[in-house]
């Protein structure tokens, strides 16, 4: 189960998504790290940790009602920040995208940080 809501009281502003694409994303991390080139041949590298706020969760599903699609474009009209309860965790950041395309359901949440 994915949730996702406002920051402030809105009655109309959470979604809960029971029923999701088990390909979602919202699992998937990265460090930061680089990696340079040396003159003898080797590399260098960098390893500045990882932060939740390099992650992207990409979230599908199919069985969202026509009511439940209106209110997702609603909060991404009008809202620049947005709580997403995962089984992971609850996360603050934007909704990027939202795509609605067949039944289906795409959205793009960028995470600014990790509340719990």
């Amino acid at each position: 189960m994915i949730a996702i809501a406002t920051p402030t009281f809105d009655l109309s502003g959470s979604l809960v998504i029971r029923y999701y694409d088990p390909s979602t994303d919202v699992k998937s991390r990265s460090r930061r790290v680089s990696r340079t080139a040396t003159l003898d041949g080797g590399c260098v590298i960098e390893d500045n940790g990882l932060s939740h706020s390099d992650r992207t969760l990409r979230i599908t599903s199919k069985g969202l009602s026509s009511l439940e699609v209106e209110n997702l474009e609603r909060l991404i009209e009008f809202y620049s920040e947005l709580y997403v309860s995962t089984p992971e965790g609850v996360f603050a950041g934007v909704m990027e995208n939202l795509a609605y395309k067949k039944g289906e359901v795409t959205v793009s949440f960028l995470v600014e940080r990790k509340i719990t």
